[in-house]
């Protein structure tokens, strides 16, 4: 069943928006993330290009100043490789929750 199309995802740099972060063409944040979990390889690109920001920063926030901060970089991609394998991350979350997850 297709997502409703709005505009909405839980961020770490924003409250519940997808303001400040640039979908291209006429999709929305969910359309993006159900092309993503489709296995769309353009749209997974696109995913990691607007959410690998937010992902390094929030890991930064948290572990910044901990000895954790040598692993910020795995820990994204790890946060990615969750996201993209089968039964993933991607695959779990609902646009019609107002949570995003189910």
């Amino acid at each position: 069943m297709p997502r409703p199309a709005r505009q909405t995802i839980i961020a770490a740099s924003e409250s519940i928006s997808c303001r400040g972060l640039s979908v291209s063409g006429q999709e929305t944040c969910w359309t993006l993330i159900d092309a993503a979990a489709a296995g769309s390889e353009s749209q997974r690109a696109e995913f990691v290009r607007l959410y690998q920001p937010v992902a390094a920063s929030y890991f930064q926030s948290r572990w910044g100043s901990s000895p954790l901060r040598s692993d910020i970089d795995d820990a994204v991609q790890d946060l990615f490789i969750e996201c993209f394998r089968q039964d993933g991350v991607l695959e779990r979350v609902s646009g019609a929750r107002p949570e995003g997850f189910r």
